[in-house]
């Protein structure tokens, strides 16, 4: 008789046993399946930060803006979050290899600082309204501030998502400088788009997009120079008879074509300076934007910043073009499969 109250002991135990690891099963499922909104609020004030992944800004369920991933935890923070697909707005080459361990495609749209055309828009419209059908949407420039956060504007507004106050309230939180004017007009500027318009702009996206040939990006460099030549003489302001320039844009266009050319396939085949050498234009460009962004600098700090590039500049070409007849033959573009 005794032994009956411990048996109905030992098999109410089992049962809450049972009950439990039923509980922790339902909990680890519903974990595994979070939604992006599940773990970053649509209405965050702020951008959010994860190991390898910064300034992230959601602008619609499933659909982030933020900087380049980092290293592996970054593309991890990323599949953790629920995102499948990668958008590259930056001139730079994107880490298709190492996004692809991790199960995210990638596609290269590159745009600059001044703003995107209309058929750029549309592409990038169509490849999101087309690739978060399977799963959220990531779409980051270098440091996620200024034009992916345009990009993700203007599409949320082209696809019917949200108004263009609606999506520029999103832009200033991720830190869009007012400065870059041509970014902001985009998102003021867009419009709902019909899905027959975007029909006709899906088109085979590629992962990774370069320019023509080195030879060509070097001489958008020396245009981007002269352009800022004529801005420093005008007060760094826009030129009367150029007022489609912007300085910070520009110096901005600049670092980007720097980052372009210095991941360019035939620029890592040659001597360990010339590499060496970009990464010191890279940074001098990139100070220059930084200046231009802070109300303080004065016109002499930012001349003397643009003495410095130009010298490199000649430095490098004098040396590599001219001292040692380095040749660069035109490259295609090189595609990627996505799958």
């Amino acid at each position: 008789m005794s032994s009956i109250p411990c048996r109905v002991d030992i098999q109410n135990g089992l049962r809450l046993l049972l009950m439990l690891l039923a509980m922790c099963s339902m909990h680890s499922c519903a974990r595994s399946t979070l939604h992006v909104d599940a773990m970053i609020p649509q209405d965050n004030d702020r951008p959010m930060e994860f190991s390898g992944l910064d300034n992230v800004v959601v602008f619609h369920e499933g659909y982030l803006s933020g900087a380049a991933p980092q290293d592996k935890s970054g593309f991890r923070a990323l599949r953790d979050l629920g995102v499948r697909t990668i958008i590259s707005v930056d001139g730079a080459v994107p880490s298709v290899d190492e996004a692809k361990a991790f199960g995210l495609r990638y596609i290269h749209l590159p745009v600059g600082y001044g703003g995107f055309n209309r058929d750029r828009s549309l592409e990038l419209a169509s490849a999101t309204r087309k690739f978060i059908q399977d799963g959220a949407v990531y779409v980051h420039c270098h440091y996620g501030k200024h034009r992916s956060a345009a990009v993700a504007g203007a599409v949320t507004v082209m696809l019917g998502w949200q108004s263009p106050d609606e999506a520029i309230f999103r832009m200033r939180i991720a830190g869009t400088s007012p400065r870059y004017t041509g970014l902001y007009a985009c998102v003021a500027d867009a419009v709902r788009v019909d899905d027959t318009t975007l029909d006709e702009h899906t088109v085979d996206f590629t992962s990774v997009w370069q320019p023509s040939s080195f030879t060509s990006g070097m001489i958008e460099m020396a245009k981007s120079l002269d352009r800022l030549r004529l801005m420093e003489q005008a007060g760094w302001e826009a030129p009367l008879d150029h007022p489609d320039l912007a300085p910070v844009a520009e110096a901005g266009f600049l670092a980007d074509l720097h980052r372009i050319l210095a991941s360019n396939s035939l620029t890592s085949g040659q001597p360990a300076e010339f590499s060496r050498r970009f990464d010191v234009a890279i940074m001098e460009s990139s100070e220059l934007e930084s200046l231009l962004l802070s109300s303080s600098a004065d016109h002499e700090r930012l001349s003397s910043q643009l003495d410095s590039i130009v010298s490199s500049c000649a430095g490098c070409h004098d040396r590599y073009r001219i001292g040692e007849s380095l040749v660069f033959v035109e490259e295609r573009p090189n595609s990627l499969d996505l799958d």
